[in-house]
C-alpha cells in the first residue's frame, strides 16, 4: 500500500481499467470510501507460476485533501505494524507479468 494505491489479493476476475469504490478502515473506527481504478491484473494461473497471490493493483483517483490525509495515516499505521516486505526475484524468472507494472515501478 502507498498513498497512490494498493494491491488487493483476490482470485475474482477483474477487468483492467475498471473503476472501484474501496472502503478502507483505520483501527479505532474511522473509515473512508475512495475511488480507484484497476491498473494491473495478476490472474490466478499467472500468479501461481510466479509463486504470488492473484489480485489487482489499484490506483486511487480523485482524492481530496481529507482523503489524501486519511490514506497517509493508514499507510503510516501499516508501515509501523508490518515489517517491510521484499520481493525476491530468482535468476531466470519470467518477469513478463511484472516488468511493466506501474504499481511496482519497473
Amino acid at each position: 500500500m502507498s498513498v497512490g494505491g494498493l494491491f488487493v489479493s483476490s482470485a475474482a476476475p477483474f477487468a483492467p481499467l475498471a473503476t472501484l469504490a474501496l472502503t478502507l478502515a483505520i483501527p479505532g473506527g474511522r473509515s473512508a470510501t475512495l475511488g480507484a481504478r484497476i491498473v494491473h491484473v495478476l490472474a490466478a494461473e499467472r500468479a501461481r507460476s510466479l509463486g504470488l497471490r492473484p489480485g489487482v493493483g489499484v490506483q486511487f483517483e480523485r482524492l481530496d485533501a481529507q482523503a489524501t490525509a486519511f490514506v497517509s495515516e493508514l499507510v503510516t499505521w501499516a508501515a509501523a505494524r508490518d515489517r517491510p516486505r521484499l520481493v525476491r526475484i530468482m535468476p531466470g524468472a519470467d518477469l513478463s507479468a511484472v516488468q511493466h507494472d506501474p504499481m511496482l515501478g519497473f
